[in-house]
């Protein structure tokens, strides 16, 4: 065991910072992974991450993890999950009234509660992979460059879409009872996606990260994120938008009062 980075990849090291990448991605298009479905590619590639985690470990005679604490909040989420699946809870009102099976367990609803607990697992394996990989600033560079990219491509498909098919994702599947944008089910969370992926962007644009050059390319970027969150008309997703900005304009007016 080592809590040091690896610096070093292996051929397994770089399969898995290509899982790494692509898991998020393939979430989203596949309707946010929010259908059971997606729970099959999603759990595939958590195991894959699992898999060449520990090839690359054995590759190397140690294995190598993060000290980083912002895991703890998933770790505890799981573990409050596997709280209330624990048959503690016991049916509360005579059993011959109800007309289902009355839990036992602390979950009024333990399939649910199960359910989710293993989405959370799948995310903890994935976020401390990527804390324990995504180790130098070069690479960390090249995953937001391709988080910008992914961004800006949702952010064209969702507009073009809203004005082609406003009522189906991809033109395909129909929601009469939700108003869809991109691949999402509901446009406030279509919203949220060009908020993180937005901020990414001002980021690197203002952040000094990357050259004149690909600056214009970045501006159209964050142009076309901004026109989709304003498409979705999600006021929260607007209100966000500008406190994300806020936010990054303030980060570098700090990181400029240090330096200069």
């Amino acid at each position: 065991m080592s809590g040091a980075l690896p610096t070093e990849r292996t051929k397994f090291g770089k399969a898995l910072i290509l899982l790494i990448v692509g898991m998020p991605m393939l979430g989203t298009v596949a309707y946010g992974a929010v259908d059971a479905w997606a729970l099959i590619p999603i759990a595939l590639m958590t195991i894959g991450i699992a898999g060449l985690w520990l090839g690359e470990g054995l590759k190397k005679s140690e294995l190598a993890y993060s000290n980083s604490w912002l895991s703890l909040p998933l770790l505890g989420l799981v573990a409050l999950g596997c709280v209330q699946l624990l048959p503690l809870g016991g049916p509360s009102i005579d059993p011959g009234l109800l007309a289902i099976p009355a839990s036992e367990s602390l979950s009024l609803d333990p399939f649910s509660t199960r359910i989710f607990t293993i989405r959370l697992g799948f995310l903890f394996i994935f976020f401390v992979a990527a804390l324990t990989f995504i180790s130098d600033k070069k690479l960390l560079k090249r995953i937001a460059l391709a988080v910008v990219v992914f961004g800006a491509i949702m952010a064209f498909a969702g507009i073009l879409q809203r004005l082609a098919s406003p009522d189906a994702i991809y033109g395909m599947r129909a929601t009469p009872q939700a108003i869809p944008f991109g691949p999402f089910v509901n446009q406030h969370h279509f919203a949220a996606l060009m908020e993180m992926t937005g901020g990414m962007t001002l980021a690197l644009l203002f952040g000094n990260v990357v050259g004149r050059d690909r600056k214009p390319l970045l501006i159209i970027a964050g142009l076309l994120m901004l026109i989709a969150v304003i498409m979705t008309g999600s006021r929260g997703g607007m209100i966000s938008t500008v406190g994300t900005a806020g936010f990054v304009l303030l980060m570098r007016r700090r990181v400029e009062a240090k330096t200069g």
